[in-house]
């Protein structure tokens, strides 16, 4: 499988070894990372509590980019997820902020590429039968806990996101 790979602000510096995980774990799932070409900051930090439009447009000049790859784009940080999902929301709705945008950036958003995170690829497309089967050391005795961030799975109710059919159990 392969997707376009969004690594975003936080996956090149502060996150950087959350970025190195998510390459191993996909090379070992036979995902093939392909980084966005000239991709550039989503403001999802602060964006949306500055300017409107700004917050659009950030995500929907990556969202363009990808698309020229023709894949589906892993977005692992869930700021820039939301982001991304949300600028897709409001250029689907809103027909005079799509031609705004793309005015602004000067291409064409085409919603032609799924927004997704890796947990949703790793579930849906890998499977948790083949993830069981790359798993080299067992970590019986550990409780581990997990940490998606709230808005991977909690978004605004004005987003219908694609709903990740995920037991909790999986995620504990």
């Amino acid at each position: 499988m392969k997707v376009s790979y969004y690594p975003g602000c936080s996956l090149h510096a502060t996150g950087k070894e959350y970025d190195e995980s998510v390459k191993a774990v996909s090379h070992a799932l036979a995902i093939e990372l392909k980084e966005v070409d000239d991709w550039s900051c989503c403001g999802a930090s602060s964006a949306h509590m500055t300017n409107y439009k700004l917050s659009v447009a950030l995500p929907a000049r990556n969202i363009m980019a990808a698309e020229k790859d023709g894949m589906d784009v892993m977005v692992p940080c869930a700021a820039c997820f939301n982001r991304f999902k949300m600028a897709q929301h409001h250029l689907k709705k809103d027909k005079a902020l799509k031609a705004e945008v793309e005015g602004i950036i000067g291409d064409t958003y085409n919603d032609s590429v799924a927004i997704r995170n890796p947990i949703d690829i790793i579930y849906n497309d890998i499977g948790l039968y083949a993830l069981e089967e790359k798993v080299t050391k067992k970590l019986e005795g550990l409780k581990p806990v997990s940490y998606y961030g709230c808005l991977l799975l909690r978004p605004p109710m004005s987003v219908n996101l694609r709903i990740m059919k995920i037991p909790i159990c999986l995620m504990l």
